[in-house]
């Protein structure tokens, strides 16, 4: 198996918690990283706070579901221009529903029940249409942060934590979080270290 692709990350989408557990133990046994999301909001909560969009990654993405189906999920990655290939897994969709998936991109769907073969081909598959966004340097990524992003920032730089920053800044911590979040993806840093690294290594203006 290819290191690059060993080590990206799967995201698994399945409001079914045994379903997915499944689908992790078999990934994870076979050398991926993976984590599981039982619900449309957790992952776009982890989309928004800790997605790191330059590590190679895909999604396993069930069909029908409580909260969204995986239609809706698609759309909204297209929308938000989330780069995630996806691979569909469903046990009950009809056809119409599979070709609208691949019309909109879908890298692969499978139907259950999935054997492993057939699992692993389909990540595999993904990870290799998986394209790394292009991203600014990020010397011009500082420039593109609003006036609040810069305002969360020099506190970072100063040491200063997410409670701290609510606080000084009196916002909610929520908000603090969601700034630091975009702050990161925006400069390319994995991690406040990361980024303070490159702010003081960016060229002065």
């Amino acid at each position: 198996m290819n290191q690059s692709v060993s080590h990206g990350l799967i995201f698994i989408l399945d409001d079914d918690r045994s379903v997915g557990s499944a689908y992790y133990r078999v990934l994870s046994e076979s050398g991926f990283y993976a984590r599981v999301f039982e619900s449309f909001s957790e992952l776009k909560r982890y989309i928004a706070n800790e997605f790191d969009s330059t590590r190679p990654a895909c999604l396993l993405l069930d069909m029908r579901m409580s909260e969204a189906s995986g239609l809706q999920v698609q759309e909204w990655l297209k929308l938000h221009q989330i780069s995630l290939p996806v691979v569909f897994v469903s046990g009950e969709s009809e056809v119409a529903e599979a070709v609208e998936a691949m019309r909109h991109g879908a890298v692969d769907f499978l139907v259950k029940p999935v054997d492993v073969e057939q699992l692993l081909q389909g990540v595999s598959k993904a990870f290799s249409q998986y394209v790394a966004p292009n991203r600014p340097t990020s010397s011009d990524a500082f420039k593109t942060l609003s006036e609040r992003e810069w305002e969360v920032l020099a506190l970072v730089i100063k040491g200063f934590r997410s409670q701290q920053i609510a606080q000084e800044l009196d916002i909610t911590l929520r908000t603090v979080k969601l700034h630091r979040g975009n702050i990161m993806r925006k400069v390319g840093a994995t991690n406040a270290a990361h980024l303070v690294t490159l702010y003081h290594g960016r060229p002065s203006s």
